[in-house]
Parts: structure tokens; sequence; C-alpha cells
């Protein structure tokens, strides 16, 4: 009978198994769904850490109201070339403009103030919105835009 010793820098025998790689205990889908969730992970935390977010939700969730108040919403350029979120336009004879509401008023400080204001109005309470237009000048004439409750 033969007697193998083994030595230093010998080759493993086939009998030894081979060293597993820590990927290889995942199947397929698992290493499917870690490999998704290392690349969608940190997307999410930038999409959510993002300033403007809360603003952008905001500004969505105003656009339902469009039609019961009879306003449209968005961008606003200037000759500047500075962009503003605001009125675009107002239904004649609408809530909007029974308010005070007016094409080119941008609201002061964030779109959230017009989201509280017609979703209080909707729910039957008066609330105001300030608000400054950007055919005013001066632009520091800010005014306020009450919404009544009901209808």
């Amino acid at each position: 009978m033969l007697r193998r010793t083994a030595t230093p820098f010998g080759l493993p025998s086939s009998e030894a198994a081979a060293p597993r790689l820590p990927f290889s205990v995942l199947g397929t889908p698992q290493l499917a769904v870690l490999l998704l969730s290392l690349a969608l992970v940190p997307i999410a935390i930038v999409l959510l850490a993002h300033p403007a977010l809360p603003d952008a939700l905001d500004r969505r969730a105003a656009l339902r109201y469009r039609d019961t108040f009879g306003y449209a919403l968005g961008d606003l350029p200037t000759r500047q070339g500075v962009t503003y979120w605001g009125v675009t336009a107002v239904t004649p004879g609408g809530r909007a403009e029974r308010a005070g509401l007016r094409a080119g008023d941008v609201f002061v400080g964030r779109s959230a103030s017009l989201l509280w204001a017609v979703a209080e109005s909707a729910a039957g309470r008066r609330a105001c919105v300030e608000v400054w237009n950007l055919d005013t000048r001066p632009r520091e004439v800010i005014r306020s835009v009450c919404f009544s409750g009901g209808r």
C-alpha cells in the first residue's frame, strides 16, 4: 500500500472539497434579490432625501383640487430666466377666482400652503394662502387669498 504524505505546497487532491465562494451559498433567486437591493436601496435613499421631494408631492396633490376650485398650476417663466411654480390660469367664476387667485400668482413658501388651503376649504373650513403675482411691481407685495369653507 502506498502512503501519501502531505506536502506544504502540494496541489489539493481531487478528494478535497473545493472552497466555496461566499455567494455560492445563495440560490439564483436569492442572489438576484440581493443584487437588486444593492442597486435600488442607494437610489431610494437619494430620492427620499432630496429636498425638493416634499414640494413635488405637494404640487401633485394640489392638482387633485384643480377642477373643484378652477385653477391650473404649472411653471411660470420670467424674462430674467427664472421659473416659478404657480397659477397659470383661473376659471372665470370659479372658487379660486372668487377667493382672489389670479393667473401669475406664486405661493409664498412651499406649495404645501395651497394644498393645505384647498383641503381645508374642501372640508368646510376657511383657509388663506399668501401669494405674490409675477406681474406685480415690486415683487415684495404679498397678498392673502382666502378660500371660504363649503361651496
